[in-house]
């Protein structure tokens, strides 16, 4: 049944690339975008990704012609995902290409959450949206989790998908 269902919306069509002026100058954030492909339900998902790789690997990726994007853009959701600095078709840092003197700790959490507030703001200013549902996966969870501790007004649903959390003692 489930693949059924995939193979319905197969055709899906892929992310439109949206680029923003980043946290840090001369920088851009890309941000994918995918219009509701049934009845617009007037509301933006913005998905975050983990430390490991892009959007287009994580609510992107397609598996049996669709992917977690697809998915809810046919359920009539506006969808975004963001690619933090280095990842995906944002742009790199300066040390990334060899600069040695770039100060190479400006993708920490605290920073990140700038370039989502950057995201949430542009979504926002868009007709329609005054909130964003948030889903954040992995590392990007913990991201999410503290940009809405930051912002609550701004977020109306926060979704933490496998995030990462700290374990006392030993695990096996």
């Amino acid at each position: 049944m489930l693949a059924a269902c995939f193979q319905l919306n197969a055709n899906a069509p892929d992310p439109v690339d949206i680029k923003l002026e980043s946290r840090i100058k001369g920088k851009q954030i890309n941000l994918n975008y995918l219009k509701p492909t049934a009845k617009s339900l007037n509301q933006a998902v913005l998905f975050i990704h983990g430390a490991s790789f892009p959007s287009a690997l994580a609510s992107g990726f397609k598996i049996e012609g669709i992917s977690w994007m697809d998915d809810l853009a046919n359920a009539g959701y506006t969808v975004f995902a963001l690619d933090f600095l280095g990842y995906g078709k944002s742009d790199r840092y300066d040390y990334m290409s060899g600069n040695i003197d770039e100060d190479v700790s400006k993708g920490t959490g605290r920073e990140v959450a700038l370039d989502i507030d950057i995201a949430v703001d542009y979504i926002i200013g868009l007709p329609d949206f005054e909130k964003v549902h948030l889903i954040g996966h992995s590392w990007g969870a913990t991201v999410s989790g503290y940009y809405a501790s930051l912002h609550p007004e701004k977020v109306d649903r926060l979704v933490l998908f496998a995030p990462f959390i700290e374990r006392a003692g030993p695990t096996d």
